[in-house]
């Protein structure tokens, strides 16, 4: 199953996290891409004959699924009380997504005055308040109950980058710190992204990783910077950015280490585990780029990073 997470389009980890409860008959499902929609499917059906059916847009392959494969739902039964009210948290999902995009991109938008940018977090929160008030009358620990589903899978993919990226862009902590003694601000949101860390399908699969999150939004600032230069807000964020991306970087090569292999190998290990991510947050050189001209070319410990000698992901 194809899906770009967790670097381009969210919704291709909404696709891959919920199609992963239909293996192991996802043999029938290839990639498709029809007049550069994706993510698409080719469904071969068994019992047919007749050409593949070609599907796109997460929302509608994900919805043709629970059609094509009933015995594994994602979804209540329709024309049930919970299917409506699972139909309705779908449709919050735009919103809160909507809310958000608003507040990131505020943030990067001159013409708006501080006014405007409060009035923009406060829709936000007022949206994750909305959120979190739902998790608690379903009971959690997903959004929709004890149950993975359908929801989340729709939810999943921007609630994860948001959680990584926004403390870096504006210093909006979705999450606790990790390390903060702070209670978390939305506690039933902050339970479910441990419920979904606790999923090997969404884990091991689908989930993005810190390292990649931060790298990416360094290497944007500099992609969408005017004419190459960065204002000095945009400098702040790429700068913290990095620094965000080589903590991941050492955490990675501290949990090697922590298994017995040397911090040499334990590092290379972790560049290779890092490289692995289905796709790259950005071309090699602009993120080469970054790492050359921000971070340091060793890890405190006399261990170089620097992309130069091959380390880059």
């Amino acid at each position: 199953m194809f899906a770009d997470a967790p670097h381009g389009t969210p919704g291709c980890a909404s696709l891959e996290f919920g199609s992963l409860r239909r293996e192991p008959r996802l043999h029938h499902l290839t990639l498709a891409c029809i007049l550069l929609q994706v993510p698409a499917i080719k469904l071969h059906h068994a019992e047919s004959s007749t050409d593949p059916e070609v599907v796109w847009e997460s929302a509608v392959v994900m919805r043709r699924l629970e059609e094509v494969y009933p015995e594994t739902p994602m979804l209540p039964a329709q024309g049930s009380d919970a299917r409506a009210a699972a139909e309705a948290m779908l449709v919050d999902a735009a919103s809160l997504s909507a809310a958000g995009f608003q507040y990131a991109s505020s943030l990067r938008n001159q013409s708006l005055t501080d006014s405007d940018r409060r009035q923009r977090r406060a829709a936000f929160e007022e949206r994750l308040d909305h959120l979190e008030s739902s998790i608690c009358e379903r009971g959690g620990p997903f959004l929709f109950g004890a149950q993975l589903g359908l929801v989340d899978a729709i939810y999943a993919p921007f609630l994860e980058r948001w959680a990584v990226q926004l403390p870096l862009t504006s210093e909006f902590n979705l999450r606790p710190a990790r390390g903060s003694p702070e209670p978390p601000r939305w506690p039933k949101i902050e339970a479910w992204f441990g419920a979904m860390a606790s999923v090997p399908a969404y884990s091991s699969r689908v989930s993005g990783d810190a390292y990649s999150w931060s790298a990416a939004v360094a290497t944007f600032q500099r992609m969408f910077s005017a004419n190459g230069t960065l204002t000095d807000a945009q400098r702040h964020v790429a700068s913290r950015a990095d620094s965000a991306a080589l903590l991941e970087l050492k955490r990675a090569r501290e949990e090697g280490m922590a298994k017995g292999v040397s911090s040499s190998a334990a590092l290379t290990a972790a560049k290779v585990r890092l490289s692995q991510c289905r796709c790259s947050p950005s071309p090699a050189d602009a993120l080469a780029q970054s790492w050359s001209a921000h971070l340091p070319t060793n890890l405190g410990d006399g261990t170089d990073a620097s992309p130069q000698r091959g380390l880059s992901p």
